[in-house]
């Protein structure tokens, strides 16, 4: 096995935790969930002594690891939802004098932004920007084109041409 020693027990410690898979999975998958903004899956591996990459092959190497690791993620942004309320509910910092401080406010909205980006993210069905497209047709457009292009001093047919195979 090559590699340095440090290198070698990362890999001894890796296959020991994922040598019961679903204990593993359920064990990220809490991490992921419940730890709101700190629980991503390089802080996961830090803590573990893992290598990101390896950890992230295990996940992609079963599509049901694949499947428990996205529903962690979304509900991870309901916690981080939950967080953004409680950073926007807090009393701002204030200075010497007792006037609020600025730089406390500024940096509250920094963490609300940056969360609230996040969440859009992960969970884009519930918390990200919802756009609406109206696309409604009435009449036939085809013929309205027509129509214009003949006022305008066009010499194209009124109606248009019958489609093949349509008397």
């Amino acid at each position: 096995m090559a590699g340095t020693p440090q290198k070698m027990q990362r890999r001894t410690d890796f296959a020991a935790w994922t040598a019961d898979p679903s204990t593993a999975l359920a064990e990220l998958c809490e991490w992921v969930e419940m730890r709101g903004s700190e629980g991503h899956l390089m802080a996961f591996t830090r803590a573990k002594g893992f290598a990101y990459t390896t950890t992230r092959d295990w996940i992609d190497a079963e599509p049901s690891r694949c499947m428990a690791y996205a529903k962690a993620r979304e509900r991870r942004a309901d916690v981080i939802a939950e967080e953004l309320v409680a950073i926007a509910d807090a009393e701002p910092g204030r200075t010497v004098t007792g006037a609020v401080d600025p730089a406390a406010v500024a940096h509250q909205r920094l963490r609300v932004e940056t969360r609230r980006w996040a969440v859009s993210k992960l969970a884009p069905r519930r918390y990200g920007d919802k756009v609406e497209i109206d696309a409604k047709v009435h009449g036939d457009p085809i013929a309205d084109l027509v129509r214009r292009i003949h006022a305008g001093g066009s010499c194209l047919p009124m109606a248009p041409p019958p489609k093949p195979g349509n008397p």
